[in-house]
């Protein structure tokens, strides 16, 4: 085993000046051997496992899908909480439903706190040839149209491909991804990479906020990813179809983000704050 965690050390400082990124958990140079002691299940792991696991590495294989698939992750603590802002190491991913305020946070923290903004929305804009959200929202249309379930699945791949950012050089920042509302349909492999290479802040609004979403959603519309929660009944105007469907498929986009986030912060907690005081409303909900 002594080899192994050689081996595993020598990963992450590998990683580290290769890649420019490093994971959530303190998996870097200055603490990569405190770390160590977390993953806890490392003994579980065969040494030909982490020997292949090294290989991986040297030819290109991204670490997080790698080193961690055979062992479990403890919750990221306060303290290495303010160690990654420190050492601009942080990698923190907002989810929660559209218009809850994922981008105004991102932008803050890049405007006040010099954290890199990763847009989500705006690679799947470049890869889909759209200049605007409302041109993507027109390209994919309503759920009754012949061509709706193909542009979802065209959609859905260039969210899986723009969320899951493997070699994305942050430049010494830390890093503010800002997914978009349909994070939740994406593949496990990509549940799995931010689970392991984020801090999954779910902006949660509540049920109160429903109606005003509704009333959002169709003055300003945006790409909708509807997954099978769209029915229209006979005798049912599309109109009312879409306004009897539309809360259900936000309830149920409310419990997901939920479980799926390492930690969820109320909305109203986050309304008006600063860069810095987004940061220091996050760390409370982190393990001592």
């Amino acid at each position: 085993m002594k080899r192994a965690k050689s081996i595993f050390l020598w990963c992450g400082e590998l990683v580290e000046q290769w890649r420019g990124w490093l994971p959530h958990w303190g998996f870097c140079s200055k603490n990569v051997r405190t770390s160590i002691k977390k993953h806890r299940h490392l003994g579980k792991c065969k040494f030909e496992e982490i020997i292949y696991l090294a290989v991986i590495l040297y030819g290109g294989r991204n670490l997080a899908l790698s080193v961690f698939n055979c062992m479990r992750l403890k919750q990221l603590t306060q303290k290495e909480y303010s160690s990654h802002i420190e050492n601009k190491t942080l990698r923190l991913a907002f989810i929660g439903m559209s218009n809850a305020g994922k981008s105004y946070r991102a932008k803050v923290l890049r405007d006040e706190c010099e954290f890199m903004w990763y847009h989500v929305d705006g690679e799947i804009q470049k890869t889909l040839g759209f200049k605007t959200m409302e041109e993507i929202s027109e390209w994919l249309g309503y759920p009754t149209s012949s061509t709706y379930l193909e542009r979802e699945r065209k959609y859905l791949d260039a969210e899986d491909k723009y969320t899951m950012i493997n070699t994305l050089d942050t430049g010494g920042k830390n890093l503010v991804s800002d997914t978009t509302g349909s994070v939740i349909y994406l593949k496990a492999d990509t549940h799995n990479w931010l689970e392991e290479n984020c801090l999954m802040v779910n902006i949660q609004v509540d049920e109160k906020t429903i109606s005003e979403l509704i009333k959002n959603f169709f003055e300003k519309p945006k790409p909708v990813i509807w997954q099978g929660f769209f029915n229209q009944k006979e005798n049912e105007s599309e109109r009312e179809a879409l306004e009897r469907c539309y809360p259900k498929l936000l309830s149920y986009r409310l419990e997901k983000y939920r479980t799926m986030a390492h930690v969820n912060i109320p909305a109203e907690k986050l309304y008006n704050t600063s860069g810095q005081e987004t940061l220091d409303v996050i760390k409370p909900y982190l393990e001592k």
